[in-house]
């Protein structure tokens, strides 16, 4: 079991969502996303069909592009989650007087 209060985890966890967001809304990360993302589609369009293994390398570079973006995301989706959590612990102290 965690030594952490469950209060420090929605903390860290709204925390971690809040940087992954500032990370995405970040004009020079979403131009490098843009920029890899294009020059992978264009090497791909560029490639001969013949050169399965290569187009593969580009799709698999594709994939793990997206998964990186979809990783940062959950951490948004997770912080949110926690927010609203907190929130309504909150108040269902303050209702029953424990706060």
């Amino acid at each position: 079991m965690s030594d952490k209060t469950r209060e420090q985890q929605h903390f860290e966890a709204i925390h971690r969502g809040n940087d992954a967001r500032q990370l995405l809304e970040n004009t020079m990360l979403i131009a490098a996303f843009k920029s890899v993302k294009d020059t992978l589609h264009e090497q791909w369009a560029k490639s001969p069909a013949r050169d399965a293994e290569g187009r593969e390398k580009l799709f698999q570079m594709l994939g793990l592009l997206k998964m990186v973006e979809n990783h940062i995301r959950s951490h948004i989706e997770t912080g949110e989650q926690a927010d609203i959590v907190f929130k309504d612990e909150q108040a269902r102290r303050k209702i029953f007087g424990i706060i």
